[in-house]
């Protein structure tokens, strides 16, 4: 036990064995599975260093991507700048202008959709209304006609 790791001590035990490979296996997944929530804890951690009042979902999670491959090379000082990333960070300023433009438009499609379908349901509204006002002057008609 002191000089060999847990997962050696059982490999060399199980796995060799023809008739234990089967018990190997369940070994195997049982020695891989997490003991903990360490990682999810770190992840809520990471995020509430992130997280500033009024940031949208999007925004989170590239920050929460930008954190880990941050983490994942080692620092700040190893993350590698390819000519692909110089150009997509000179061009994040457009891309969100565009973005902005194409919510203004849908936001003006929904106004201009909403607006008509206000304008209809006050047409039917005075179409039914000038049936009834039309069939009580017929109505009113009739009376007059049959007092006369």
């Amino acid at each position: 036990m002191k000089s060999d790791r847990v997962d050696t001590f059982y490999f060399d035990r199980l796995a060799n064995e023809a008739d234990l490979k089967e018990l190997w296996k369940v070994v195997k997944l049982l020695l891989t599975l997490s003991h903990g929530q360490a990682t999810v804890e770190r992840g809520f951690s990471s995020n509430k260093e992130v997280m500033v009042e009024n940031l949208a979902q999007h925004s989170l999670v590239a920050q929460r991507v930008i954190c880990d491959h941050v983490h994942s090379v080692g620092g700040v000082l190893n993350v590698a700048f390819s000519k692909e990333l110089l150009l997509s960070a000179a061009s994040a300023r457009q891309r969100y202008h565009a973005v902005l433009d194409e919510k203004k438009r849908e936001n003006e499609a929904t106004r201009r959709s909403e607006r008509k379908r206000s304008l209809l349901e006050e047409i039917s509204t005075l179409k039914k209304k000038k049936r009834r006002l039309e069939s009580d002057f017929e109505a009113l008609k009739r009376s007059a006609d049959d007092y006369a």
